[in-house]
C-alpha cells in the first residue's frame, strides 16, 4: 500500500466537502469508526485525518489561538 500524504488527505477532504457539504466531516469520522470496528487501523487513521481536514476545510472562525494577518 502507497503512503497516504498530507496533501491528499486535504484533496480527499476538499471532494468530501464537495459531495457532503457540510456534513463531510462527519461522515468521515463514521467512515472512520467502521474502519476501527473491523481492525484496519490504517483505514481507521486516514478516515480521522480526513474528517479533521474537512472540519477544518469548512471552519469558518479563526480558533483562539489561530494568527490572523
Amino acid at each position: 500500500m502507497a503512503a497516504v500524504t498530507d496533501p491528499d488527505i486535504w484533496r480527499s477532504a476538499a471532494l468530501l466537502i464537495q459531495s457532503h457539504r457540510k456534513e463531510a466531516p462527519t461522515y468521515a469520522a463514521e467512515r472512520a469508526q467502521g474502519f476501527k470496528a473491523e481492525g484496519d487501523m490504517a483505514g481507521w487513521s486516514i478516515w480521522s485525518q480526513i474528517s479533521l481536514a474537512a472540519a477544518e476545510l469548512l471552519r469558518s472562525e479563526p480558533g483562539p489561538d489561530d494568527r490572523v494577518n
